[in-house]
């Protein structure tokens, strides 16, 4: 049975197990609300428990789609909390089995070195599989007051309930977990699965499976996602933040890497970056060269160096670094020339009437144009020179068809005469 609230108060004097806010906070439940304020000033703030993404006494959630490590980082994080702050960490184990933890963490019979403050729960040993009903959140409670835990993880919240996407069982587990960690003054972690969504697509709150719910429970939220540049690459998007600021958003999401460690399957942290530049559609090739680009124009490295390095072209690498909002360093050398080019040369080349290639060409487009305009007067005067050699005579042709007119009435209409003046503007505009 799971003692009461006297019985359990009692249990805590007893034993020495005392909680973090119960004790500062319990005299000023009633008070006004500016003496709130000045109370809380003079109360230490809650410590930061893992990378800004979950603070001690908050309920947070962390949700990926599968295969993408939740577990593996939700250890990472419970057994970073028990080592520095020494304090019990109990980690709930719904979805893996004894020997499914123990070759994640082990090679070749050498084991993962845990905190003594870590602990492993496997209550799925004992209930069976999901549906979990209240005996599971009286387990978990249990638990909690046996170690005295700081902290528990809940892994995760498909394997307890079964069916995250309905609300009514999603809701009944939130509410109990939020009494227990009200009552005991814990900071939880509970784990899940996201929608199907597109991979292209920035992560967000909706992508959380019954994300009303929980987004009104938790007070931060965060993601695993994966580039789609490289798959073996991760990152982690902190999707919202109710007490502390928001330091892992969309233009700093963190990182990260799976291997082995130690003996065990970690997350190896890395650098921030844009989660825009890890999901995009680029190629493999075309993001090892914007790596190396960057990295040599932060360093600054100049353009051209940088482009015959990479062995591309100087407006390829310009293209590269501005299309995901680099600062660029200007080339050293076209900076020279440019300052050292004297001024009537820069003025020579945009304007024409300064450069004389541009007058030659001029004058010589002039004479051409006089030339065929003389031309075209010529043959105005004289239209008969443009008749074509291997075409007949007109003139002759139409004088024979009078004479056979005049001696038959009945003979056939002749071809008109054509236009000679017509013709010679056309041959003219033909020789241009």
């Amino acid at each position: 049975m799971v003692p009461t609230s006297d019985n359990l108060w009692q249990k805590m004097a007893d034993g020495g197990m005392t909680f973090r806010s119960r004790s500062p906070e319990l005299p000023y439940m009633n008070i006004p609300a500016g003496n709130a304020v000045d109370v809380g000033l003079m109360l230490h703030d809650s410590p930061d428990l893992w990378r800004g993404l979950w603070r001690e006494g908050e309920m947070a959630c962390l949700f990926a789609d599968t295969n993408l490590g939740k577990s593996i980082l939700a250890v990472q994080m419970g057994n970073d909390v028990a080592h520095r702050f020494k304090r019990n960490v109990l980690y709930f184990d719904f979805e893996h089995s004894i020997a499914q933890f123990a070759r994640r963490y082990s090679i070749n019979r050498k084991p993962f070195k845990f905190s003594p403050y870590f602990r492993r729960v496997n209550l799925r040993e004992i209930y069976g599989p999901a549906p979990f009903g209240k005996e599971v959140v009286d387990g978990i409670e249990r638990m909690v007051v046996d170690n005295r835990a700081a902290a528990i993880v809940i892994d995760n919240l498909t394997s307890v309930i079964g069916d995250v996407s309905n609300p009514r069982l999603v809701r009944r587990f939130i509410e109990q977990i939020s009494v227990i960690k009200a009552r005991y003054d814990l900071s939880i972690l509970i784990v899940t699965h996201s929608k199907r969504h597109n991979a292209f697509a920035p992560l967000g709150v909706n992508h959380l499976a019954c994300a009303p719910i929980l987004s009104a429970f938790c007070d931060s939220i965060f993601a695993i996602g994966r580039s789609t540049v490289n798959p073996q690459a991760h990152y982690i998007k902190q999707i919202k933040s109710r007490t502390t600021e928001f330091r892992h958003g969309a233009d700093s999401v963190i990182q990260a890497s799976i291997g082995w460690h130690d003996y065990g399957l970690t997350f190896s942290i890395g650098d921030e970056a844009k989660e825009s530049i890890l999901i995009d559609r680029i190629s493999p090739i075309l993001w090892r060269q914007l790596q190396s680009a960057q990295a040599m124009s932060k360093s600054g490295v100049p353009i051209r160096q940088i482009a015959g390095t990479l062995g591309i072209s100087k407006s390829s690498v310009h293209r590269l670094l501005h299309r995901y909002d680099v600062i660029t360093v200007p080339d050293a050398e076209e900076q020279e020339v440019e300052e050292n080019q004297p001024k009537n040369n820069k003025k020579s080349t945009k304007n024409p009437r300064n450069n004389p290639a541009e007058k030659e060409a001029k004058k010589e487009m002039e004479k051409e144009l006089g030339q065929s305009s003389q031309r075209q007067d010529d043959e105005d005067d004289n239209p008969t020179n443009l008749v074509p050699p291997d075409e007949p005579d007109l003139s002759q042709s139409v004088a024979d068809s009078d004479e056979e007119s005049d001696a038959e009435p009945t003979a056939t209409p002749t071809t008109p005469r054509r236009n000679s003046k017509h013709k010679s503007k056309h041959r003219s505009k033909r020789r241009r």
